[in-house]
């Protein structure tokens, strides 16, 4: 098992400690390059830069995307570090040292189960690593050091809430070998989501990334989930009118319309002709909508 040490800047790092809500953070990196040194569950230790120059935190790696800004902005909001799209602009001028649109895409690094340390708490960085390294680096949990490390930051952690452990080989004193899968946040569901259904709306079929959004069936508000099979990907229309009861889903993935959607705002609507629809087919069969999911939202949502 494996964690990695990320050089961590100390202004995003004290925003996303005295953020409400800091489970899941985006670690984005304006590069836009990829990021495969870490498996779904394994931990990534932020090293706070000088003057701080020690660890201040962890989080469990969920996924990773390349995303233009406003859309890290509309996936990620504040878990970016920043208060607002214009700050985060600002950011990446500053770091890049050149002026960054809209349309620049960022490395996304999704972190959920996140955990940051108060001042007399951070913990010294293990004396092997490097900070040299530009990008930061991979260390083996099964070593003393790094294992260590990681021991003394489940120490100083809340319980994990997680989906199911990979136990993987038993036996080891450092690195705890079971590798927690943590539940989606809120970001993380958002991505995921468009992977389930290949980018594409799953009742119209469109693909252009500013008319999608990641729909819960279940609203979070509601006890919904973050799981995949509590969620659809649609045109940002539906998913307003599914939210509003205008839409629903039956127990055979089909779409209904209500009637009062054109009772209420006159003939003429496009969406009556979409009734009837069958879902698209998810890449894997497993993230289906839940039938609960779907019962629950025809049966207390739907206008029908």
């Amino acid at each position: 098992m494996n964690g990695y040490i990320g050089h961590t800047d100390e202004s995003w790092w004290r925003f996303q400690r005295h953020r409400p809500d800091s489970g899941e953070v985006n670690f984005w990196r304006p590069s836009g390059r990829g990021f495969a040194a870490l498996r779904p569950g394994e931990p990534f230790f932020f090293r706070v830069k000088s003057p701080v120059g020690m660890i201040g935190g962890f989080g469990l790696f969920g996924r990773y995307d390349r995303l233009p800004v406003w859309r890290a902005w509309e996936v990620f909001g504040a878990a970016n570090g920043v208060d607002g799209e214009r700050a985060l602009l600002q950011r990446l001028s500053a770091v890049v040292k050149r002026d960054i649109d809209r349309s620049h895409r960022l490395g996304c690094i999704a972190l959920v189960g996140c955990v940051f340390f108060t001042d007399d708490h951070l913990l010294p960085v293990p004396e092997s690593f490097n900070p040299q390294n530009i990008s930061g680096s991979v260390v083996d949990l099964g070593a003393p050091e790094a294992g260590d490390l990681w021991e003394r930051c489940l120490e100083q952690a809340p319980p994990v809430e997680e989906a199911r452990a990979d136990t993987g080989s038993a036996g080891a004193r450092y690195g705890r070998e079971q590798r927690i899968l943590p539940r989606l946040g809120q970001g993380s569901f958002r991505l995921a989501i468009a992977d389930v259904y290949d980018g594409a709306c799953c009742v119209t079929g469109e693909h252009s990334l500013p008319a999608l959004e990641g729909a819960h069936i279940k609203p979070w508000s509601e006890g919904g989930t973050h799981d995949l099979d509590n969620g659809l990907l649609l045109r940002r229309d539906l998913h307003r009118l599914f939210d509003l009861g205008y839409l629903s889903v039956g127990r055979d993935r089909r779409l209904m319309v209500s009637e009062r959607l054109e009772q209420e705002f006159g003939a003429g609507s496009a969406y009556p002709t979409l009734a009837g629809r069958p879902l698209a087919t998810p890449c894997d069969p497993g993230d289906a909508p839940s039938v609960d999911a779907l019962a629950w939202h025809a049966e207390s949502v739907f206008l029908g």
